[in-house]
C-alpha cells in the first residue's frame, strides 16, 4: 500500500514539474522559517535558566523619559542604586553590583583582552554559577581575587585548577585566582566572559564609583 502512495506521489511530481518545484522551495523555505523562529524564541526565553533561583533575581534597569519622545531603557544603573534599593525595599533580600570592563589580561606568554566583571563579594551569593574548584562565596572577598571558567584558565595556564596562582590585569595588577568556574553555556547568559574580578580592588570601577558616589547622586549619577 505504501509502495503505490509512494508511486503515485512521484507521477504526479513528474507530470506537474514547474508546479511540483515551486510547492517544495515553499514548504522549504516554511518549514526553515519556522524552525528559525522556534530556535530563536528558545534561545530568548531560556537566558541565565541555568543559575538556580534565576525566578528571584532582577537587574535593576534605568528609564529615561525624554520629552515628546517614549521611554528610553537602559539595562545599567547607576552604582549607588544598589544601597537605595536595599534601605528603601525591605523585601529586597540582597543586592550586588556588576560591572562589565575591557582589560588587558597576561600570564606569561599569553597576553589577550578580555571582559572582566568587576563584582561585589557577594555577587555569587546571588548569582550561584556552578563551580569547578574553589570557594565562590569567599573568592571575591580578597581585593586581589579573581575568578576565571575552565576554557579561560586553560587558555592563559594550561590547566583548569589554577587555585592560588596570579594573573596579571593591565600590565600593572597581579590577581590572585581564588576559584574556577564551569564554562557557561553558549548562548545562555548575558555574562561573555565569565571572568569576575574583586570590586574590593582600589583601582576597580567598583571601587572607583563608590569614591565618587556621593557626586554621583547629587547630579544624577552616571550609568554603569
Amino acid at each position: 500500500m505504501l509502495h503505490n502512495y509512494i508511486a503515485v506521489a512521484l507521477r504526479n511530481l513528474a507530470r506537474n514539474r514547474l508546479y511540483s518545484g515551486i510547492s517544495i522551495l515553499a514548504l522549504a523555505v516554511g518549514l526553515c522559517g519556522a524552525t528559525l523562529a522556534g530556535v530563536t524564541l528558545r534561545n530568548e526565553l531560556t537566558y541565565e535558566r541555568f543559575i538556580p533561583g534565576y525566578e528571584h533575581t532582577y537587574l535593576a534597569a534605568a528609564v529615561a523619559v525624554p520629552t515628546g519622545h517614549p521611554p528610553l531603557v537602559n539595562l545599567t544603573s547607576p552604582s549607588f542604586v544598589a544601597g537605595l534599593l536595599k534601605l528603601n525595599f525591605p523585601q529586597i533580600r540582597a543586592v550586588t553590583r556588576i560591572v562589565p570592563a575591557e582589560v588587558r589580561l597576561r600570564h606569561e606568554q599569553t597576553t589577550a583582552q578580555e571582559t572582566v566583571y568587576w563584582a561585589d563579594p557577594n555577587a555569587f551569593d546571588l548569582l550561584p554559577l556552578p563551580a569547578f574548584a574553589g570557594h565562590l562565596q569567599e573568592a571575591l572577598q580578597r581585593p586581589d581575587g579573581i575568578v576565571l571558567t575552565r576554557k579561560v584558565a586553560e587558555k592563559y595556564f594550561g590547566r583548569d585548577d589554577p587555585i592560588g596562582h596570579s594573573i596579571l590585569l593591565d600590565d600593572t595588577h597581579a590577581m590572585t585566582v581564588t576559584a574556577v568556574l564551569d564554562d557557561l553555556p553558549i548562548n545562555g547568559t548575558t555574562l561573555e566572559s565569565g571572568i569576575f574580578a574583586s570590586g574590593l580592588a582600589a583601582y576597580s570601577t567598583l571601587s572607583k564609583c563608590d569614591r565618587h558616589a556621593p557626586e554621583e547622586a547629587s547630579r544624577g549619577a552616571v550609568s554603569l
